[in-house]
């Protein structure tokens, strides 16, 4: 975009006019829309320019082939990319000449970053919705007044809330803004003035801009973390993010929410950049002093870990971390327990309970003459 010094607007409203100008419409911002797909040779030449990287067709195609890259086709027939596919590359060399991850590791990275993705695309208004700037602008109303609602209905059951906020203030412009919807409902985006048609579209793009900076800055906090040394399954209860949503300082981890929410496969192994801990075991690249050890274990909170560790249980059938009072991580676990049991000490009543389920599912006279014959011999090994 050209640079206008004597642009009275902000930047936003400068791209604003300049995308209108330049294409006879605002701009759209579809950083992960599945729908909005770039051609090959513009993705090779956008990671250029974006990241100064190299980038061959054969390379793209071996990322697609080993899952790091989605596979999406044009209506043309020929390969399509969302556009932040140029950043996903620049991720990609990172992981291999950085951290010299495994591919194996990067792959399991990527699975976890499209499930974010795909995440980030279900919730409200980060849903990328095919509507005009004035159902954006009336969108956010609706938003704004829902938002409102909910916390005179906190402030009704629980006054100390937040002593800032004033509860008359906050009904009077609860009534404004539904008086404002209300007329906006009974009227047409044509019947509208040509300034207030500029200040909804203006409005609508400043919103829509924020809505892909807020899902790029949730992608960029998970990439800033693997970058630092953190595995995927780490969660954080306080971490600072600079603008973009890149982590720095302090990072706390949430231990109960870290060994709790890993599934089987991940929980075998958390990584962070000063040790790993694998089948519950910390391990560390090389020995600590005893000084260093305590530095290590205040920053890490490992009193947590060890805390939560020791209230963390596995179940015993199907290997699930759990909170729960007694070894088993559910009542179906236990009751599966208590049936493995039961058919080790009792084998020939396993064949029978087998068969009779089997006679009453078919009515075989074949299996009913099995059963007869499993009867005869439970009852001579009662009389032994």
């Amino acid at each position: 975009m050209p640079e206008n010094k004597a642009n009275p607007y902000s930047d936003l409203d400068a791209l604003f006019y300049w995308t209108k100008e330049k294409f006879g419409q605002p701009g759209k911002f579809n950083l992960f829309d599945h729908k909005v797909l770039l051609p090959i040779h513009w993705l090779i030449e956008g990671t250029k320019k974006e990241y100064q990287l190299e980038i061959s067709e054969n390379e793209i195609i071996k990322y697609i082939e080993q899952g790091l890259i989605p596979k999406f086709i044009q209506s043309d027939g020929n390969l399509g990319f969302p556009l932040y596919i140029t950043g996903r590359i620049n991720f990609i060399k990172k992981m291999e000449k950085e951290l010299k991850l495994p591919l194996k590791e990067i792959q399991e990275i990527i699975k976890q970053e499209d499930n974010g993705i795909n995440n980030i695309l279900t919730i409200g208004n980060l849903e990328y919705k095919d509507i005009s700037s004035f159902e954006v602008f009336k969108e956010f109303f609706e938003d704004d007044i829902s938002h409102i609602e909910i916390i005179l209905k906190i402030l009704k059951h629980n006054k100390s809330f937040d002593k800032n906020l004033d509860k008359e203030e906050l009904e009077k412009e609860l009534k404004r803004k539904k008086a404002i919807l209300a007329s906006l409902q009974n009227i047409k985006f044509e019947q509208l003035s040509e300034r207030a048609k500029d200040y909804i579209e203006r409005f609508a793009f400043k919103i829509l801009c924020i809505n892909d900076q807020t899902r790029l800055s949730h992608i960029n906090t998970y990439r800033s973390k693997i970058m630092k040394g953190y595995s995927p399954n780490i969660e954080f209860r306080k971490f600072s993010t600079a603008p973009g949503g890149h982590l720095y300082g302090l990072l706390e981890i949430d231990w109960g929410i870290t060994l709790i929410s890993s599934d089987k496969k991940d929980a075998t192994e958390i990584k962070t950049p000063e040790f790993t801990i694998k089948n519950g075991e910390i391990k560390f690249p090389t020995p600590p002093s005893p000084s260093r050890y305590s530095e290590i274990f205040n920053k890490y909170n490992l009193k947590e870990y060890f805390g939560v560790k020791l209230k963390v249980k596995v179940c015993p059938v199907c290997d699930k971390e759990h909170k729960r009072r007694g070894i088993y991580c559910s009542e179906a676990c236990r009751n599966r327990a208590k049936s493995k049991r039961w058919r080790g000490k009792h084998p020939l009543r396993k064949k029978l309970s087998n068969l009779q389920y089997m006679i009453e599912a078919g009515k075989d006279e074949a299996l009913l003459e099995a059963c007869n014959n499993l009867e005869k011999e439970l009852n001579k090994e009662k009389e032994s």
